[in-house]
């Protein structure tokens, strides 16, 4: 990305934010389920301030969680009590929820859909556009980067996750065939949080991965000062840099040994699913079904209790990377397509769960 470039994604991004307006907990009320052909059945109503408001899904969604109520909850109270009476329910929750602490939370909403398509509950005042610029471009000062590319979401939501590369790359090399680029972040901005994260670059096949670990994420809520010092100091932390590239290591290492199991089949399929990727492209990248039809076609009838102990075709590591190249090369998505990145994060998370399937040293094979 030029530095033209660089300058016009500012000048877009200023445009294309929505409006949003910051409330409490408390004066916002649950009017009851959307009505009419245009509203999906998981469209609310509320009352924002006195003003009668049509929410998202997803909007909704994190005012339920504000006030503590989870999903499957709603869902058993819904079923117990009648839809009628959740609203009712749910103002007695944030009530209660406004009296015990403060819960600013900012509300944003589609001018043109006259729609709320998101809700950021906030720790401190929200962090705007030109604050988000100004932390990006001070970061990428101190540390010697440039802008590589943006990433954002579809569903009006502000926001968005900015990747940069470092002038002078950090080359590692895992295994012969395996050398990862260690020391490029991204900036991903929400109107609550900055969050500052490492990704690793696969030199081989040029797969982009980011890596999630505690050690490599920062987040502040504020733009200040002490939260911009320690942000901007965290890649000249040779240290930590080396640390996290440890643990990944080990993880890897350990996954290129590894048989997967038909039960992590299933979590990237899963994932896949939830990515809006048809039946047959997700069977290339993780055949579950296929493999699962293979087991119960030789009398094994596996349950989802039992599937962590069928050992799978291919070994964890090459399931992560056939999760992390079609997230990367894809050509069904816009190269600004935030589903990338989610994809890349969850197969970073993947890699460092607990494998089902165990690796031994076996000298009578």
């Amino acid at each position: 990305m030029t530095t033209e470039e660089f300058k016009r994604l500012k000048e877009d991004e200023f445009k294309r934010q929505n409006p949003y307006k910051v409330v409490d907990i408390s004066q916002i009320r649950m009017l009851g389920k959307a009505s009419g052909e245009t509203h999906t059945s998981d469209n609310q109503m509320f009352s924002v301030c006195g003003v009668k408001t049509l929410a998202s899904q997803e909007a909704g969604q994190v005012l339920d969680k504000l006030i503590g109520l989870e999903k499957k909850q709603k869902k058993n109270l819904s079923e117990a009590y009648g839809e009628n009476n959740m609203h009712g329910f749910w103002n007695y929750l944030a009530t209660a929820t406004s009296m015990t602490r403060e819960t600013k939370v900012a509300l944003v909403a589609d001018a043109r859909k006259k729609i709320l398509t998101d809700a950021v509950v906030l720790k401190e005042n929200p962090i705007n556009t030109e604050d988000f610029f100004n932390v990006a471009e001070l970061f990428m000062n101190k540390n010697n980067m440039e802008p590589l590319s943006v990433e954002r979401d579809h569903f009006g939501r502000n926001g968005l996750m900015l990747k940069m590369r470092s002038d002078a790359p950090k080359v590692v090399k895992l295994v012969k065939g395996e050398d990862f680029a260690t020391n490029d972040y991204y900036l991903k901005w929400s109107l609550g949080t900055i969050e500052l994260g490492r990704y690793y670059v696969r030199l081989r096949c040029e797969n982009g991965q980011i890596d999630t670990s505690s050690h490599s994420v920062s987040r502040i809520h504020a733009v200040n000062d002490i939260a911009l010092k320690a942000l901007t100091a965290i890649p000249q932390d040779n240290n930590l840099l080396e640390q996290d590239f440890s643990q990944f290591r080990e993880h890897a290492l350990l996954a290129m040994n590894t048989k997967a199991s038909i039960a992590e089949l299933h979590y990237i399929s899963a994932l896949l699913s939830n990515a809006g990727l048809r039946e047959k492209l997700i069977r290339e990248i993780a055949p579950y079904e296929d493999e699962l039809k293979l087991y119960q076609s030789m009398g094994h009838d596996l349950t989802d209790k039992t599937q962590h102990l069928a050992m799978a075709s291919m070994t964890t590591w090459e399931l992560y990377n056939n999760l992390t190249q079609f997230a990367t090369h894809t050509d069904i998505w816009e190269k600004s397509d935030h589903r990338r990145s989610v994809l890349q994060m969850a197969a970073t998370r993947f890699l460092s769960r607990k494998r089902d399937i165990k690796h031994y040293v076996n000298i009578f094979e």
